[in-house]
């Protein structure tokens, strides 16, 4: 409407009054009470004509439309100037007569004939679009280029676009650079944001150039375009611009996504909730981070309902509530959201925000892992060893992991390191178990830390290793691994991978262990009552060469 509205302003602008002074100057007289529809002298005074077409651009007037409709088509009868185009925008409208869109083509085209500007860009329009005719893209762009030629500046930009997508000419960004510019110099922001995406880019003649696109797009974002604001953010965000330190340019980027996240932006709100949730060039708040990226996913932005789902699924920013964390989920998933799909299945699987149901959870698994969603396929293999929702199948969970696994998911790997290393599914291969094992365990997966270990200890798919094991043990123990320690405590007790016992690393790794529940590190911890190392068992100075109870005695190779 914006358009027809400004080609309406153009071709019916007989004066440059404000619409207030119009509405003023036809005061609370009707048009057919101060003019007759035969009056010879009707059209002796432009001002007659633009009453009329004020009457038609305003709803408070409806009931004048078909008067002030007739006074137009006299005036186009007799061949008033610029009554074509008010003709024209009453049948493009549907102002005070049928809408019809073939008939205001044939007005507009025939006005645009007589070199009427407006009328010029609003056949292009037509051509462009398809209304009331077949599209014409080649036609369209003769009709831009002549409107142009009379000072349109908006048809600029047109041909600048038409050029960038090659609609009507042959694609040239260089052509349209030249008509972005000079739409650009003319202060059509469109055009500006334009050739700031050009110099990003690099599609510019000139090449890529960060500073004028920095330039162009601040003209066009200073003039409250969103769009250039939101990639003015982009553009700071990004760490592109080298000028001033990284959190200025964050400030800068934060600033921008603000401001056009404030005009509805969905995408600007989304990498604004971004900024909040990082701490990134404004003061850390999960709390609007999580109403910005609902605000985003309200609009329908689909990156948005996964960090809104786990905001309610983790109590991020809002308190804990699992069934608008599965409504977003749902939502997402529903959309294509592959993270989405994953995490519903999850609330599926657990009982979260829905009641459990295995095979639901195993439905939308096996949608994501489709889409290569690698926690997906993780779940999924998961769930055919288990037999969780659905048929039991070894081959399928085998095949479900190794394609996680192949995708890089750690955890994948750990477990099929354990389908190695029993033959669930495929064949026993204990040095492909201990690979899998050792590529998880650096990835930082404290069970294969743990299995690496025992691997080493055992010599299990690799050559034994105390060491190894020992260094495998500590890592997993550092990480938090509660057998781990006790292992970690156990070889400083028996001096197993160090250079000798130490009871006193022993005892507090021990201690360790039994704070969280271990069973066998508090029975260790017994036998441990002074950090000694003269008093070790291993020693016989305490408990006697001939004691019964060895430490760990009968277990050397049990895991834990």
């Amino acid at each position: 409407m914006a358009k027809n509205s400004a080609c309406f302003h153009e071709s019916a602008a007989f004066s440059r009054r404000t619409y207030q002074a119009k509405r003023r100057m036809l005061t609370n007289k009707s048009l057919s009470s101060k003019y007759s529809i035969d009056d010879p002298g009707l059209f002796a005074n432009s001002e007659r004509l633009q009453k009329s077409a004020d009457i038609l651009r305003t709803t408070a007037s409806k009931d004048q439309w078909p008067f002030a409709v007739k006074i137009i088509e006299k005036a186009y009868k007799e061949r008033v100037k610029n009554a074509t185009g008010c003709l024209a925008w009453c049948y493009e409208t549907g102002r005070g007569v049928q809408q019809d869109y073939k008939k205001a083509f044939m007005l507009y085209k025939q006005s645009a004939d007589e070199g009427n500007m407006a009328s010029c860009y609003s056949t292009a329009f037509f051509l462009r679009m398809g209304r009331g005719i077949p599209v014409n893209a080649e036609e369209a762009v003769k009709y831009f280029k002549e409107a142009a030629a009379l000072g349109h500046t908006t048809a600029l930009y047109d041909i600048g676009r038409a050029y960038t997508e090659g609609e009507g000419v042959e694609q040239s960004y260089k052509d349209a650079s030249y008509w972005h510019q000079q739409a650009a110099d003319r202060n059509v922001v469109k055009s500006q944001r334009s050739l700031g995406w050009f110099y990003m880019k690099g599609l510019h003649p000139e090449g890529k150039s960060l500073e004028k696109a920095l330039y162009w797009y601040t003209r066009a974002a200073e003039a409250d375009d969103d769009e250039s604001q939101c990639q003015l953010g982009n553009l700071y965000g990004s760490g592109e611009i080298r000028s001033g330190l990284p959190e200025e340019n964050d400030e800068k980027a934060a600033y921008w996504y603000q401001k056009a996240a404030d005009q509805g932006v969905a995408k600007a709100q989304y990498s604004l909730a971004f900024c909040y949730e990082q701490g990134k060039g404004v003061k850390r708040s999960l709390s609007k981070a999580r109403e910005w990226y609902e605000r985003a996913a309200s609009q329908g932005h689909h990156p948005a309902y996964y960090p809104v789902g786990q905001s309610y699924l983790n109590g991020k920013g809002t308190p804990k509530d699992e069934r608008k964390a599965f409504y977003w989920f749902e939502k997402g998933a529903l959309s294509g959201n592959v993270k989405c799909k994953t995490s519903l299945a999850t609330c599926y699987h657990y009982g979260k925000g829905v009641d459990k149901n295995f095979s639901e959870a195993a439905r939308w698994y096996e949608d994501a892992a489709k889409d290569d969603d690698t926690r997906a396929q993780l779940h999924l293999g998961l769930c055919y060893e288990k037999g969780n929702g659905v048929h039991r199948s070894l081959q399928e969970a085998f095949y479900w992991l190794d394609k996680s696994s192949s995708g890089g998911n750690i955890r994948a790997k750990y477990h099929l390191g354990r389908m190695h290393e029993s033959g669930m599914g495929t064949v026993v291969s204990l040095e492909e178990a201990f690979k899998c094992y050792r590529d998880a365990a650096e990835g930082g997966e404290v069970q294969a830390q743990c299995s690496v270990a025992w691997c080493y200890q055992a010599g299990q798919g690799v050559e034994p290793c105390d060491k190894s094991a020992f260094e495998w043990y500590l890592r997993a123990a550092e990480n938090g691994d509660v057998n781990a320690m006790c292992k970690v405590g156990q070889y400083f007790e028996e001096g197993r991978g160090i250079d000798k016992p130490d009871v006193t690393s022993a005892s507090d790794w021990y201690d360790r262990a039994a704070r969280k529940g271990n069973q066998k590190a508090l029975e260790r911890l017994t036998f441990l009552p002074f950090k000694d190392a003269s008093c070790s068992p291993r020693s016989g100075d305490r408990w006697g060469a001939g004691n019964a109870f060895l430490p760990f005695s009968g277990r050397r190779y049990s895991r834990y």
